[in-house]
């Protein structure tokens, strides 16, 4: 069971033949509107329900997950972890934003129903001196011009497909929760602020270096998180600091950028890749195009962003519409196969 399930977390669902455990049950909770949606992947669907109890009982175990779109009152974390605990459930934690939270789950959890040793990934620490070293082995950046841009459901689109094809990949990915997916979560001391940036740049890059020689892959996909630059002053994205750090960190071959849908989005892809060249070093060949766009009366109102998802059909002919072989729907599974195809291709030369 996912617990607490939000959208963000479909494509973990959308994917879940990349891992040996079944999904079995997604609950949200009564107030997030999701529950009857339905989840679709290749064994079948799921539905989204918000009974916690009833739908605990089918499950072995549970997965307690962070969504960052909807907060959950800790009165009620806690009240669910207890209740899967007295229930004798399995318990995976990854709720990291909050360290002191994620402390005193894990002092709660028993240690025989505790299942972060099973997912963790292991590399192996290597000594390395104060600078960036080479990564000898390709990488594939995916990054999103913006939020809710699909782009860690392309990360696991595409990790899928070059596996398939029988390639090793090692997936960094832009979330702190995948290794239950048997990729790396993004590390922490990103968010460290005793570190400076300097520092930063040289441990991410070292940590690349330990999964190539851990590994030996024969593809590294680094997935970006967040925004590459500000929408304005308020809607800043971080300013694309995370983006900066992890392209100094790690120089790529190729990379695909997400966006938002836009309609004027042939214009503004197009200057977008080539600033993209100059400010992270990205050899941008593929444009995704989200079913999303901004909620511009919400920020009217409030000066915050929120955002809407929209019919897949307006995106489709859109694409069509522009007749761009490098702009598409990769979360389509023929369109995505043919862009693993170019990548080999374009990588064996």
């Amino acid at each position: 069971m996912i617990y607490p399930y939000g959208k963000m977390y479909e494509p973990y669902v959308r994917h879940q033949e990349l891992i040996s455990d079944q999904i079995c049950k997604l609950v949200s909770p009564r107030g997030w509107g999701l529950e009857g949606e339905k989840v679709s992947y290749s064994g079948g669907e799921l539905a989204v329900k918000t009974d916690f109890i009833h739908n605990l009982s089918a499950c072995t175990a549970v997965w307690f997950v962070e969504d960052t779109i909807h907060e959950l009152p800790e009165k009620v974390l806690w009240e669910k972890l207890e209740t899967a605990i007295e229930n004798d459930k399995k318990i995976l934690f990854t709720r990291r934003r909050k360290q002191e939270q994620y402390e005193k789950a894990y002092r709660m959890i028993p240690p025989d129903l505790d299942l972060s040793s099973k997912y963790k990934k292991k590399i192996n620490e290597i000594e390395m001196p104060d600078r960036c070293i080479t990564i000898n082995t390709p990488v594939l950046v995916i990054c999103g011009l913006d939020e809710n841009t699909d782009k860690f459901e392309i990360q696991m689109a595409a990790r899928k497909k070059f596996m398939e094809k029988g390639y090793l990949v090692s997936s960094i990915t832009s979330r702190n929760d995948s290794e239950i997916y048997g990729m790396h979560s993004l590390p922490q001391f990103l968010f460290d602020s005793t570190l400076s940036e300097t520092d930063k740049i040289i441990r991410y890059n070292h940590y690349v270096k330990s999964v190539e020689l851990s590994e030996e892959p024969e593809l590294i996909i680094i997935g970006i998180p967040g925004g590459l630059i500000p929408f304005d002053n308020v809607n800043h994205n971080n300013f694309g600091i995370l983006a900066y750090e992890i392209t100094n960190a790690v120089s790529s071959d190729i990379a695909i950028m997400c966006m938002l849908y836009d309609t004027d989005l042939d214009k503004n892809y197009s200057l977008l890749k080539h600033d993209m060249k100059y400010k992270f070093d990205l050899d941008i060949r593929y444009c995704h195009v989200a079913a999303n766009v901004i909620d511009t009366q919400t920020l009217f109102d409030y000066g915050k962003r929120g955002f809407l998802s929209i019919d897949p059909q307006i995106v489709e002919k859109k694409i069509k519409a522009l007749n761009k072989n490098n702009v598409m729907n990769m979360k389509d599974d023929k369109v995505m196969e043919a862009v693993v195809d170019h990548i080999i291709n374009i990588l064996s030369k």
